[in-house]
């Protein structure tokens, strides 16, 4: 991470991917940065597909969902939460799934066990609302400069939208 990415924050419509601006976000440290708080050149955690291994990577740019409306809250068995908008992929045993089918995706359904980054954890209850607030997304790079679509918010793998 020798370059210094060029810093941007863009705004999101309609389409992006995107968790609420509380949900904790897996940080290079070990610990969590909130959402909202994290910001282009911050270390987060990835899992690579290829290593079957968590890695870290750096935030290339932020991208925000203005007034996000259409939202989900996935309830787990360890009694953590994620909230998203509906159409945000989550990572199972079965692979990536979305509540609204996003990219052909199947939907998540009670009992489907999500990845997180020790294991996997089961849902227990999901619960679509709406809402009207900013929601956030993140473009991970790789060491090696791969764009990575992925990472973890409450502990649960996500899919990235760029």
């Amino acid at each position: 991470y020798d370059e210094v990415l060029e810093n941007k924050t863009y705004d999101c419509y309609h389409g992006a991917e995107c968790v609420s601006p509380e949900s904790d976000i897996l940080s290079g440290n070990g610990k969590t940065i909130k959402a909202k708080n994290i910001k282009e050149n911050d270390l987060i955690v990835y899992y690579n597909f290829d290593t079957k291994k968590n890695e870290i990577g750096r935030v290339g740019n932020v991208y925000i969902h203005k007034d996000a409306t259409n939202l989900i809250r996935y309830e787990f068995e360890d009694n953590t939460y994620l909230e998203a908008t509906d159409y945000h992929p989550v990572y199972t045993k079965e692979g990536w799934k979305s509540y609204t089918n996003r990219n052909g995706y199947p939907k998540p359904v009670i009992g489907d066990l999500v990845k997180t980054n020790k294991g996997y954890k089961r849902i227990t209850k999901i619960t679509p609302y709406s809402g009207k607030e900013d929601y956030y997304d993140f473009q991970v790079i790789s060491r090696d400069g791969k764009v990575i679509n992925n990472y973890y918010a409450n502990g649960t793998l996500v899919q990235g939208s760029y």
